[in-house]
């Protein structure tokens, strides 16, 4: 069984996002997808240091491009992609992307190419089956910040099942 850790829209809370790499570590996720608006490079410092396989995509409010890729390069343990990411673990195929290109995620909504769709950017969490088959999960705002409700998703490869944990965004746990 192979799970794996959703998280987006961190918008460089610390807090949120050391409690949801907590949350990761009790759950047993093999990798971490980051759907993107972290926002500064330093605030990826905690999800790195799990030294668990991390897939990021920029979202719309990223910045520091250049010093986000160095820092992908420093750790060694994860993938960064502008606009779409793509991998296959356990024989499922994953598209993600943030979301605020609306024809990409349109595109790969539509398609029947991907398992699993990962999305972000409108801080709504969602677990919805496409007319495609494809599962398409947003794990909601992880930073709290807009809608005062911060969650990340943990997906079991294995049979496809979703769950939406609840992350404190406001102090440490």
């Amino acid at each position: 069984m192979v799970k794996i850790g959703i998280i987006s829209d961190t918008h460089d809370n610390q807090f949120a996002l050391r409690n949801a790499v907590k949350i990761f570590f009790e759950e047993s996720v093999e990798y971490i997808f980051h759907c993107g608006d972290f926002i500064a490079p330093f605030s990826l410092r905690p999800l790195f240091e799990t030294n668990l396989p991390l897939r990021l995509v920029f979202g719309n409010n990223d910045g520091e491009h250049i010093r986000t890729i160095e820092m992908v390069n420093e750790y060694g343990n994860g993938i960064l992609e502008e606009i779409l990411l793509l991998e296959e673990i356990s024989g499922k195929k994953i598209a993600m992307t943030h979301g605020h290109h609306k024809t990409v995620l349109k595109s790969i909504l539509e398609s029947s190419i991907y398992d699993l769709i990962l999305s972000g950017h409108d801080h709504l969490k969602k677990s919805e089956i496409q007319p495609n088959g494809s599962l398409h999960v947003n794990p909601g705002e992880a930073g709290g910040w807009i809608k005062r409700d911060a969650t990340v998703a943990i997906i079991n490869l294995t049979n496809m099942d979703v769950k939406f944990l609840k992350i404190d965004f406001e102090k440490e746990i």
